[in-house]
């Protein structure tokens, strides 16, 4: 595994532990069978803070 690959997983992972992320309302999601299964139009989310998250400059 690249180190670009290691470090964009670590970056989501740790946006992931800060944040609830949701589906827009309404939008409907259409998969496509390619050699792997994907979004169509992508995914569009929202992100909101979670209650009592910290962020990665809190930490102690």
């Amino acid at each position: 595994m690249s180190f670009a690959v290691a470090e964009g997983q670590i970056i989501l992972a740790t946006i992931a532990q800060a944040f609830s992320i949701k589906l827009v309302p309404g939008f409907i999601v259409e998969p496509v069978g390619l050699i792997t299964l994907r979004a169509k139009n992508g995914i569009r989310v929202t992100l909101a803070p979670r209650l009592g998250a910290q962020g990665a400059g809190s930490r102690r």
